[in-house]
């Protein structure tokens, strides 16, 4: 009997490929199912059609409820991932579902409002670094998260990829008056869950609060849970990203505000600052209130978008989808070796 390959992606944190240990290899084909044709769109960053195509198929099934939850942290929705994999890993507690929900939960940790990682999701990372172990292939996000995987083997640093046809520069005025947002003023655009504790909004609140006691008309305005369409409306609407998030992997939302050449202030999380190394005007600093509340006054004093579209040019999604194919075809033939 052929092995089947099993690809865990965890978008917002690790991904695993996991080979039995006996079989011949089959070199990866065509994606011909509706489940390989929504991993395939999964791992280019298409993530409605992969939602649309595993809505045609059984969620009960663990694959299928993995590829949702993936997609679902993807653009930060860990509650929705959550409520996906529970009932399933229920079912069947030794499933790739059930590998993501502990990924999800633990790999990273779940930090309180304060930041701080509890006991609970402290003693449970060792597991999901065991898990990494037995894999014949992991792909994390970004250097941060390999720095959490010592001694172990092929493993590949690839972020997600970004689409650049759909996250692209528009004119402000025409975003602005799409969602409906004042026509002057000065937009910070927070792009998490607010109720998501790792996504750290106090302190976007608390900067803007401080921008307008020194005399800026600023607007704070969260965007969550939105089509992607209206996403792209508001970051062509906004003048600064805020990311003061604890915990982070490869923000999607760092590379679509890019994308679209709008500015960001990200606390050091993830690959922010590799990301934002080169790309003007942005800034990666502490996550303090007067840190960001400075940086994010630097970046509207400065009055221009980013060359941010330029920078993430790389990581168009058929470059990204190249490289996890790569990584594919690198476990097949060690697993053909065997």
């Amino acid at each position: 009997m052929s092995s089947r390959v099993s690809l865990s992606l965890l978008v917002a944190a690790l991904a695993f490929l996991v080979l039995p240990s006996s079989g011949t290899a089959q070199a990866p084909r065509r994606p011909t199912s509706p489940l390989q044709a929504a991993t395939r769109a999964l791992i280019e960053g298409r993530f409605d059609e992969a939602d649309a195509l595993a809505d045609k198929l059984d969620v009960r099934d663990p694959s299928v409820a993995a590829i949702k939850a993936r997609s679902a942290i993807a653009r930060g929705r860990y509650p929705q991932a959550e409520a996906l994999l529970r009932p399933v890993v229920a079912r069947a507690p030794a499933s790739e579902a059930a590998l993501e929900l502990g990924l999800l939960q633990h790999m990273l940790g779940r930090p309180d409002a304060n930041g701080r990682l509890s006991f609970k999701s402290r003693a449970l990372i060792p597991l999901s670094r065991l898990a990494a172990s037995r894999a014949a292939g992991v792909i994390v996000k970004s250097e941060q998260m390999r720095s959490t995987l010592p001694g172990v083997a092929h493993v590949d640093v690839i972020p997600n990829g970004v689409d650049l046809d759909k996250f692209a520069p528009q004119p402000m005025a025409a975003a602005r008056e799409a969602l409906g947002w004042p026509t002057t003023g000065s937009m910070l655009l927070f792009a998490g869950d607010p109720d998501e504790p790792r996504k750290n909004f106090a302190l976007a609140r608390e900067v803007e609060t401080r921008l307008r006691l020194r005399g800026l008309d600023v607007q704070l305005q969260s965007v969550h849970g939105r089509p992607q369409s209206a996403m792209v409306h508001a970051m062509n609407a906004s003048n600064v990203l805020l990311l003061p998030s604890f915990h982070e992997g490869s923000p999607n939302v760092v590379k679509e505000a890019m994308a679209c050449s709008l500015p960001v202030v990200a606390a050091p999380v993830g690959d922010c600052a590799e990301r934002l190394r080169e790309c003007r005007p942005s800034a990666v600093v502490e996550r303090t209130a007067e840190a960001f509340t400075d940086a994010v006054a630097s970046v509207l004093a400065a009055g221009t978008r980013s060359n941010g579209r330029e920078c993430v040019a790389a990581l168009a999604l058929p470059a990204v989808a190249t490289r996890v194919i790569a990584v594919y075809e690198r476990a097949l033939a060690r697993q053909g070796a065997r």
